[in-house]
């Protein structure tokens, strides 16, 4: 069992500026951590190395926090690392942290 949630510590978590449409939160699951389907517009895969994601909100802003698979890559993390931190709706990235007890936001 995997257990997820804003007091589960996070390998990278991620958090979006204040005026983040859902949209723009939907299409950073599709196309930043996630790798869209061909096949239609709403179904995507994530990237490979993540094992899950979970949508928080920590003092008003709304994120989500990623985990790796155990056996991911160094490469694997960094390619989802820089490419969460080239996304122009996000805020502030922590590393390795529990969101619920992240202070400085």
């Amino acid at each position: 069992m995997i257990e997820m949630s804003p007091d589960v510590n996070g390998n990278l978590v991620v958090f979006f500026k204040k005026e983040t449409t859902s949209d723009e939160i939907f299409e950073f699951a599709r196309t930043v951590v996630g790798i869209p389907n061909p096949n239609n517009n709403t179904g995507h895969a994530s990237l490979p190395g993540m094992m899950t994601k979970v949508r928080i909100i920590v003092n008003g802003y709304e994120g989500e926090s990623i985990n790796f698979k155990p056996n991911a890559t160094e490469e694997q993390r960094a390619f989802v690392k820089k490419r969460v931190l080239e996304s122009p709706i996000v805020y502030k990235v922590y590393e390795n942290v529990v969101p619920s007890k992240i202070k400085d936001l």
